[in-house]
């Protein structure tokens, strides 16, 4: 069980393990390296798929195929240049219109936003192939510190941060509500706000295994609706 104690416990814990110097707030660099330890797992996939021979080291070409497999997929239409992520469709979208309407911005979501972050230098909006070339080389770079033409899974923390600068940076505003440049105990611990009051479903004070059989909603479609919402 969970009671609001241990929720309270974890919200302490929380704070001050990405509070590194004790200040009393979490700046951006501190959100960073608290960004590395959750995304760590996720880290580790991003890096295994880059390397695809599995041998624990990525080289230039296994990195060079990565990114032109991305380039390629948003360059909808082939033109050397990917100008505009968002509402984008490819060649031939207009041939078939049963329901395919919009088809082609499939990659206008988070995963545009976070390459036009990273490939868009001069912030116009688009991205050609020649920028795109000095950029990912830069990129690699950031891995590949010794200059051998390769890394390790070790070395690759300062790439994973700069491909999610974007999204750490964000997530960063939105937590420091005041926009104090710092996230405070409170600011940081507003995502447990209310969750004994939400799981706690039955109202016994705890959080069970009870609180998601069903609850008070059980017969009203509400676990079953959750389900259904997010396999639509």
């Amino acid at each position: 069980m969970i009671t609001e104690a241990e929720i309270e416990e974890v919200r302490s814990q929380s704070f001050a393990s990405a509070d590194a110097d004790g200040s009393g707030d979490i700046s951006l660099e501190e959100a960073r390296a608290e960004f590395l330890t959750r995304s760590n797992d996720r880290m580790v996939r991003a890096f295994q798929f880059i390397d695809k021979d599995g041998d624990g080291s990525v080289s230039q070409q296994e990195a060079d195929q990565a990114a032109n497999r991305m380039f390629n997929m948003l360059d909808r239409d082939g033109n050397g240049t990917v100008e505009q992520v968002r509402g984008q469709r490819g060649p031939g979208a207009e041939d078939d219109e049963r329901g395919r309407r919009g088809s082609g911005h499939r990659y206008g979501g988070h995963g545009g936003r976070m390459f036009l972050g990273m490939f868009d230098t001069d912030a116009d909006g688009k991205v050609s192939r020649e920028d795109f070339d000095a950029r990912r080389g830069e990129l690699f770079a950031l891995a590949d510190t010794d200059g051998d033409g390769s890394f390790s899974l070790d070395d690759f923390g300062p790439l994973w941060l700069e491909i999610n600068e974007g999204r750490i940076v964000s997530m960063f505003q939105r937590a420091d509500a005041d926009g104090s440049l710092g996230i405070t105990a409170e600011e940081h611990g507003k995502r447990l706000d209310g969750l004994m009051e939400h799981a706690d479903r039955n109202k016994d004070g705890v959080i069970t295994k009870a609180d998601f059989k069903g609850g008070k909603n059980k017969g009203k479609g509400g676990h079953k609706h959750h389900r259904d919402h997010h396999r639509g």
